[in-house]
């Protein structure tokens, strides 16, 4: 009688069986979620275990947009290689021109010459003063081939280039300096000089 009277019990008890087994299948899909790493399951997880890092990257995402940080990276790594590169030229500048202050050459101020050549000559000559040169007459001179050479013997005449009376060339160490005239001087003979070269052109000639 009470079985049939009240039937709303058996519903009850399937109702709450029913129920039963919905939270039980709701429980295991969130903890095949959260195994899974969904990211519903990731992101709750992330915001409970550090509840600032959302509030961060919110923060850092509306300040920096994404694209704008790369960009800006980009960007400051090129100036600062050209500063450095600048920086670089400048010293490079500096390094040449301490380089070339240390190198500079100071040109050497020389006295004003005085144009006098005799004193000079005089003060170099004095060191020659004790020097003996040979000196030698030339009356005249000749050619001749090597036959007749060979066959000159006591009484042979050579005629000279010069004619009787002309000045014969007075020789130095063998360079010709001037021209005389033959003299005899007690029984021996000399030479009257008529012309001579100036002292420049002889030490010029001897030397």
């Amino acid at each position: 009688m009470d079985e049939t009277m009240n039937p709303t019990g058996d519903e009850n008890e399937e109702i709450e069986s029913i129920g039963g087994s919905e939270s039980e299948s709701t429980e295991n899909e969130e903890v095949l979620g959260a195994e899974s790493g969904t990211p519903d399951a990731a992101g709750a997880a992330d915001e409970e275990t550090d509840p600032s890092g959302g509030i961060d990257s919110l923060g850092l995402d509306e300040q920096f947009p994404q694209g704008a940080g790369d960009n800006d990276g980009s960007s400051a790594s090129e100036e600062d290689i050209d500063n450095l590169l600048q920086a670089a030229a400048e010293l490079g500048v500096l390094d040449d021109s301490e380089n070339n202050s240390l190198s500079e050459v100071k040109t050497v101020e020389f006295p004003q010459l005085v144009n006098s050549h005799r004193a000079g000559e005089g003060a170099n000559l004095e060191l020659l003063y004790d020097v003996q040169l040979p000196i030698a007459v030339e009356l005249g001179r000749a050619q001749m081939d090597i036959s007749e050479i060979l066959d000159l013997g006591p009484g042979s005449v050579v005629e000279l280039d010069k004619m009787a009376g002309e000045s014969v060339d007075l020789l130095v160490n063998g360079v010709n300096i001037g021209k005389g005239e033959v003299v005899v001087v007690d029984e021996q003979f000399g030479i009257r000089i008529t012309h001579l070269l100036s002292p420049r052109d002889r030490v010029q000639k001897l030397a």
